[in-house]
């Protein structure tokens, strides 16, 4: 006989009754008839202390959920760790956790076995600040004074997102952009302060470095 063809996704019941090409009219067996044409959506959601520039400053809660719970069979979900996915059925929220830029990827199966596209997620994490250091560079006398000219060197590190900016100041002096070394050529007792921020929005504030210099030669007079 004729027969129904069903192009939604979900479960369909045919009609009680059927007619045939001949006029003939018979029962039909009630059946529920799945129909899956398409695998759900899967929507990843984190949760954890924002920072800047699409950074967390804290571990991070994962939530994966679907737009159609009716024709899911199931979730998987992976973390890369190195050149591996390591791949796990979704039942719970995950903790992506550990400082550095980690790779997720999720997808959802349907009842009938479709699979969704694979998505690929980074979630980036930044738990440490930033530090910076500096380095002074000249010729060292007695007691801790310098006989020549100091050359401070800033030496800004940050082991996650990277450095953003950093600012120096000197002699007590407004922070301006650091470039390059910065040279003291003048005698008396000198300060290096500094100030640094990474690109996941932590920051940093160096202690100031002290020194002193003594470009003057003694002068000796006779009484």
């Amino acid at each position: 006989g004729d027969h129904t063809v069903y192009n939604i996704a979900g479960h369909h019941r045919p009609p009680d009754h059927e007619v045939h090409r001949a006029g003939n009219v018979g029962p039909v067996n009630r059946i529920i008839v799945p129909r899956d044409l398409e695998a759900p959506t899967t929507t990843l959601t984190l949760a954890g202390a924002p920072g800047q520039n699409g950074w967390f400053l804290s571990n991070v809660t994962a939530n994966l959920t679907v737009n159609d719970y009716a024709s899911l069979d199931h979730i998987v979900f992976g973390l890369v760790v190195g050149t591996q996915v390591l791949h796990t059925n979704y039942t719970t929220e995950f903790g992506v956790d550990g400082e550095g830029v980690h790779n997720v990827t999720f997808r959802s199966v349907s009842i009938g076995g479709l699979l969704e596209q694979e998505h690929f997620r980074l979630v980036k994490v930044a738990l440490a600040s930033p530090i910076v250091s500096a380095s002074l560079g000249g010729t060292l006398g007695n007691n801790t004074w310098y006989t020549t000219p100091v050359a401070a060197t800033l030496t800004p590190f940050d082991n996650a997102s990277g450095i953003a900016t950093t600012l120096v100041g000197t002699d007590g002096g407004t922070l301006v952009t650091y470039t390059a070394p910065i040279v003291f050529a003048t005698t008396g007792a000198h300060t290096v302060a500094a100030h640094t921020t990474d690109i996941a929005g932590r920051s940093f504030d160096m202690a100031n470095v002290s020194f002193q210099i003594d470009l003057a030669d003694p002068i000796t007079t006779l009484a």
